[in-house]
């Protein structure tokens, strides 16, 4: 961090800041104390091997389900990992569902495009849902792709995260 930039923390900090000198930039944080989720309404999933599929409509991601009990806020809704296909210039979707409702649509939260045969493309997804019911719901991970067999990665692992805000 260079002169124009101070941060001090009080107390244990772990944290990482990022920007490119391209455009000003304004970032603004809370100027108070702030928790992200309780224990109730944060959780994960983890992709650990592949997944594939010729379908062009969405279809669940194996393992990439997560049920959990809100209390009434805004979900917000992450998902990093890597996304090929069979055949090049090919593209491929996803989307999360919440309650079986697609949050994205026709072409997804989230599309690539292979530049070549099986080539990897990195990919991420967050999304900040409505408020939802205090109730417990179900948020999936869906994938399908234009032509060819698109193919979510188990390695390295794809990351699905869900917190209550």
């Amino acid at each position: 961090l260079g002169a124009r930039w101070r941060m001090q923390a009080t107390g244990a900090f772990n944290g990482i800041f990022t920007h490119a000198n391209t455009a000003a930039r304004t970032y603004t944080f809370p100027d108070n104390d702030f928790t992200l989720g309780t224990a109730a309404t944060k959780a994960t999933a983890t992709l650990t091997s592949d997944f594939s599929t010729t379908s062009t409509s969405f279809t669940n991601v194996t393992g990439m389900s997560i049920t959990a009990t809100t209390t009434g806020g805004r979900v917000l809704i992450l998902f990093t990992g890597v996304l090929s296909n069979a055949n090049s210039a090919a593209s491929q979707f996803l989307t999360v569902t919440v309650d079986d409702v697609n949050q994205g649509g026709t072409n997804g939260l989230c599309a690539t495009v292979t530049s070549t045969a099986d080539g990897a493309e990195s990919t991420a997804i967050t999304f900040l849902t409505s408020a939802l019911s205090a109730a417990s719901h179900e948020f999936v991970l869906q994938i399908r792709a234009d032509s060819g067999t698109a193919k979510l990665r188990g390695n390295p692992t794809g990351s699905f995260i869900i917190v209550e805000i």
